[in-house]
């Protein structure tokens, strides 16, 4: 079962080497993706994660935004807990 936590753009970051890095203790768990913010879904399984993304997408686009942007941070990577992706949701618009 995949894990959504969520870390709002309104949280202060830290940069390093140019990069902003998203600090850990600022994340929220959640249920799925609801709004835009930056979002690490854990899963023992990639496809899952895959899967996931592409699901709460489509539902997250058809009531809230014209056209939501999914940027990845970075590629998937496994951990100790499993399978993790770090993905940015934006918008050009609301309705």
């Amino acid at each position: 079962m995949p894990e959504f936590w969520f870390h709002s753009f309104d949280i202060e970051t830290t940069v390093e080497n140019g990069k902003k890095q998203l600090l850990n203790s600022n994340y929220v768990k959640r249920e799925g993706i609801d709004e835009e913010g930056f979002w690490r879904i854990e899963s023992d399984s990639l496809m899952i994660i895959l899967t996931t993304i592409d699901e709460q997408i489509q539902i997250f686009s058809n009531f809230t935004y014209m056209c939501p942007l999914v940027t990845f941070n970075e590629m998937p990577s496994y951990h100790d807990h499993g399978w993790e992706a770090i993905i940015e949701v934006a918008s050009w618009g609301e309705l």
